[in-house]
């Protein structure tokens, strides 16, 4: 069983915020990932990357805030994208959204 251990970080260049998290992720029991996106609204940014290279294991619960997280975006007229590591590669492709991976950020 994961430790459910995350550690997030941000920064913004060029408008363009990167999150980054790393450990054993179970999003679903994640505030952090939002008071982080949260902290950013009033930002001029217009690109969110989730940054999830250093994820070592996500769990089923991290679809429903992958989409949120999308959506947050989107509200605020920010392009979105997830850098996967190949664990979460593997289950954004299994849940049919592969549409969230980026590999340009």
């Amino acid at each position: 069983m994961p430790s459910m251990t995350i550690e997030i970080d941000s920064a913004e260049d060029q408008h363009a915020l990167r999150v980054r998290c790393a450990g054993d992720v179970l999003f679903g029991r994640c505030p952090q990932l939002w008071r982080e996106l949260e902290r950013w609204e009033a930002a001029d940014v217009r690109d969110l990357v989730l940054d999830c290279r250093s994820v070592r294991f996500l769990d089923s619960s991290a679809i429903p805030s992958l989409n949120g997280a999308a959506r947050f975006a989107a509200a605020h007229g920010w392009s979105f994208g997830v850098r996967p590591s190949p664990e979460v590669e593997r289950v954004l492709r299994a849940a049919g959204r592969a549409d969230l991976l980026r590999r340009d950020a």
